[in-house]
């Protein structure tokens, strides 16, 4: 995934475990070029995240104004620059909020960045949800955001076009191949250019449905019976 991909670079400890196996299984084709100069195992195979449809498909209630994070609270996530980029979306769009889902030890930092900037009241921290609320949430909410500094293939982010909710992403792994046509991509670090594409999100209804039909054209490729025959 994208996250071993990044201490990967960093260990030649870890290096040196990875190439031990046969073959090393990798989750998006963004990552085939690195991993086949960091390792010199037998085989790299492709082997793609898939959605349980069963509990990750699209609804028909509106959507409210709000837009949904989700993942585990450390540096690679990018929180801190979310958090940014959302102040500057509060200022025109003052019913607008942020719901954040997960856990981690960055969460108290990322919550304390939060009331020091101003939108402490803004931004509700749920930590850990079940899939079954995760996927409500994803229905209900009008854009997914991904703020990511790192990423492989990212399944919640499947799970998320799944639902038929339009993205806003940084271009890191795979995110720009799977975004593409159902959101916005943006480079990492950025929090103006990821603040830009929020308010655009926000307020191009055009664009939104868009991307919305998209999202819903694209759910029969992203079920995990696809991806288990694409391994086998």
């Amino acid at each position: 995934h994208g996250s071993e991909l990044f201490w990967l670079r960093r260990s030649p400890v870890l290096r040196w475990g990875v190439n031990q196996p046969d073959a090393v299984c990798f989750v998006t084709e963004s990552m085939r070029d690195e991993l086949s100069h960091l390792l010199s195992v037998k085989a790299l195979v492709y082997t793609p995240n898939g959605v349980d449809m069963q509990t990750f498909f699209p609804g028909e209630a509106a959507r409210v104004p709000q837009f949904l994070a989700v993942g585990n609270f450390r540096n690679e996530k990018g929180f801190d620059v979310l958090m940014r980029a959302f102040r500057r979306v509060r200022q025109r769009f003052a019913d607008v909020r942020l719901i954040m889902v997960g856990d981690g030890l960055g969460r108290e930092a990322v919550e304390d960045l939060a009331r020091e900037i101003g939108i402490g009241t803004h931004v509700e921290f749920r930590g850990s949800c079940q899939r079954d609320e995760v996927a409500k949430l994803m229905r209900e909410s009008r854009v997914f955001v991904m703020s990511s500094r790192s990423e492989g293939q990212p399944k919640v982010l499947l799970e998320a076009v799944a639902c038929g909710t339009p993205v806003v992403v940084t271009d890191v792994g795979g995110c720009r191949a799977m975004a593409e046509g159902k959101g916005i991509v943006v480079p990492p670090e950025d929090w103006h250019a990821l603040a830009d594409a929020m308010e655009t999100a926000l307020s191009d209804e055009e664009a939104w449905t868009r991307w919305r039909e998209a999202c819903l054209d694209s759910t029969p490729e992203l079920d995990w019976g696809r991806s288990t025959q694409i391994l086998g």
